[in-house]
């Protein structure tokens, strides 16, 4: 709260998490989200740069902007940060604050959770409120959504739906395809308390030398 009064033109603020598996006290990991509006606004191309849980948001803007869109059941937050970006400030203070459980039965890395997040990458898509770099990260990252979403798939009874998601990701972003079915690969390698890490090195590294077309 002293960071809001400090800077009252931020209309919604967030923390720093850490990530635990069973014990709160015993840190897995420590996801750390950008500090500034721009960078907070950029990232969320690539993913979540706010932590929902840790977010406090002025009413008059939540009210102003609509609030959730309730077609969203599972990453119903990030599309709310789209609309809450392009009119208000936003920061994280470089503090943890919530510590968040990992466990297998976490719903963002589901099917919906994937399907949702390819509409709320087409719909960016479709819309005017992006330079042409951030129209190629979006692009990176549904073609990212559409590798994930490729698993899903029945291995053997759906291998034309799997190839139609595959498709879908060589089409919208063919620059980045291999860039991003490796990091897909070496994401499902890993243990659930590492999975904030490598999300986290393998959405800002990458597009530092690649482009979404």
């Amino acid at each position: 709260m002293r960071a809001l009064e400090a800077d009252p033109t931020v209309s919604c603020i967030g923390t720093h998490v850490w990530m635990f598996h069973d014990d709160p006290e015993v840190v897995d990991s420590v996801f750390t989200t950008p500090e500034h509006h721009a960078e907070i606004k950029r990232g969320l191309l690539r993913g979540s740069s706010m932590v929902h849980g840790s977010i406090v948001v002025d009413r008059e803007a939540m009210l102003d902007i609509g609030g959730f869109d309730e077609r969203y059941r599972l990453v119903a937050d990030l599309e709310l940060y789209d609309r809450l970006v392009l009119k208000y400030k936003t920061a994280n203070i470089p503090v943890q604050l919530v510590g968040i459980r990992q466990h297998s039965d976490q719903t963002s890395g589901t099917k919906l959770a994937f399907d949702e997040v390819i509409d709320i990458c087409s719909r960016r898509l479709d819309s005017v409120n992006y330079t042409r770099e951030e129209t190629s990260i979006i692009r990176s990252t549904l073609s990212r959504a559409y590798l994930y979403r490729s698993r899903f798939v029945d291995k053997w009874n759906g291998i034309g739906e799997r190839f139609k998601y595959l498709g879908r990701a060589i089409r919208v972003s063919p620059n980045t395809f291999v860039w991003n079915s490796c990091s897909v690969f070496i994401f499902n390698q890993v243990s659930i308390p590492h999975n904030a890490t490598l999300r986290r090195f393998l959405s800002g590294f990458g597009p530092r030398f690649l482009t979404g077309r």
